[in-house]
């Protein structure tokens, strides 16, 4: 590994270490990390902020570093971020507002902060060495307005946003810099553009997987509690095998309903005032729809109907038979306004 001063002085080559390892990241720096036996010469190399160049393009710049000493002896570990990283050391002077390609847009911007700055001490923010790459000009114009901040960090912003992994290029025979960008590739199963990348252990090109279970938070019963005071309140219990999704309360104060992961609703109604532990097993598919029009006591039994619409004996229920309102429902708006205010306070037991 060729290493360089921070004023590009090439001071030699690493060749005892005992581990190199580096990770590519597409929208932001990646990191490196070199273990070698702690000889003055080592030393010396992976001093902080030094260039270290590991293959064809990539190289990273030493950070932090600590010795370790065992068995085998003393050792230096040095660790850092590729060269994207230097873009940390830039802000963003003031506030640009710039309107391209999101490509074109971060070529800018790392133009005017470290490669021809027209902001502040043009000489002193102007990064040695650095160059810049034609970028590719694919994808929709938009406007970007930043204001302060590091350089890196708008660079990471507009790549996750825009899909546009970016990098700083190492050319070893120059000793120079070259920031670059590259527009992402859709290579899912599900288009039909270009080749689709497929991973899979059978195919070999997985190297490890991994499979975690763990049922330390697992639970079988919650007692979910809806609107209003007291015995008026109204309870739902979810029994095993009906976890909620999520939780929705109709404002009436006298039911709550719960939505299912499978888009199922458990549907609860206050029982009487007079009964204050009147807690409801929840009614889930058919049974929301028998229990509209019969009333529970506060014993929590049901006293049936012997007519409704012109229909006597076994009444079923029939589209057009109620309206929201007659049942109750709550609007989306409403529900999810509920959701967000009483789903910390819902669950007052569970076991």
């Amino acid at each position: 590994m060729a290493v360089w001063s921070p004023d590009w002085e090439f001071l030699g080559l690493l060749g005892k270490f005992r581990s190199v390892i580096w990770e590519e990241k597409a929208f932001s720096p990646g990191s490196f990390s070199v273990e070698a036996p702690a000889s003055p010469e080592a030393l010396d190399l992976l001093a902080p902020d030094n260039l270290i160049w590991f293959t064809g393009e990539t190289a990273g710049v030493v950070e932090c570093w600590d010795t370790a000493a065992d068995e085998t002896g003393v050792s230096v570990t040095a660790k850092g971020r590729l060269l994207s990283g230097l873009l940390d050391r830039r802000i963003l002077w003031g506030t640009y507002s710039l309107t391209g390609t999101p490509q074109a847009i971060m070529t800018a911007l790392v133009e005017d902060c470290a490669v021809n700055p027209t902001r502040g001490d043009s000489q002193a923010r102007r990064m040695p060495r650095l160059g810049l790459r034609e970028p590719q000009q694919e994808g929709e114009s938009i406007r970007k307005q930043k204001t302060g901040g590091s350089l890196s960090e708008a660079l990471e912003e507009l790549g996750e946003a825009g899909n546009v992994a970016f990098g700083v290029a190492f050319h070893p025979q120059e000793a120079e810099m070259e920031f670059w960008t590259r527009r992402g590739v859709d290579r899912t199963v599900g288009q039909t553009e270009t080749d689709p990348v497929f991973f899979s252990a059978e195919l070999d090109d997985v190297l490890t997987s991994e499979y975690a279970y763990n049922s330390g938070e697992a639970r079988n019963v919650a007692l979910v509690a809806g609107e209003g005071e007291g015995p008026a309140r109204a309870y739902v219990v979810v029994p095993e095998g009906e976890a909620p999704a999520g939780v929705g309360f109709i404002p009436s104060g006298s039911s709550a309903v719960l939505l299912t992961s499978d888009g199922r609703e458990l549907l609860a109604r206050a029982g009487s005032a007079a009964d204050a532990s009147a807690y409801l097993s929840a009614y889930t598919g058919a049974q929301i729809d028998q229990a509209v029009g019969q009333v529970l006591n506060g014993g929590g039994g049901v006293s049936g109907v012997s007519s409704f619409r012109g229909r006597t004996g076994a009444v079923e229920p029939q589209k057009g038979d109620y309206t929201a309102g007659m049942v109750g429902a709550a609007t989306m708006k409403e529900v999810h306004a509920a959701i967000q205010a009483a789903i910390s306070g819902a669950i007052e037991e569970a076991y």
